[in-house]
């Protein structure tokens, strides 16, 4: 199984996924003007774990789907609407 295709628990989401987000973009210079192609490797540099964090928000839209649905059906089995 692919490094994309397992599954990341919350505890690793926190770890790889929140400090990427925080820091996307921000830079420790003081001139405002990155210099040519910084932008881009910062960029290129980021892909895997943004591709992480995709796979990552898809599961949990899985998993919040299923939980739903299976809730409805329970109540639908109870008899209540």
């Amino acid at each position: 199984m692919t490094r994309v295709g397992r599954r990341v628990g919350l505890a690793q989401a926190e770890r790889e996924f929140f400090p990427l987000l925080l820091m996307f973009g921000e830079r420790c210079g003081e001139n405002d003007m990155a210099p040519e192609g910084e932008v881009q490797n910062m960029l290129a540099k980021s892909l895997p774990a943004l591709q992480l964090l995709v796979a990552f928000v898809d599961q949990m839209q899985r998993v919040a789907h299923q939980i739903l649905h299976q809730v409805r059906q329970s109540s639908l089995a109870d008899g209540s609407t």
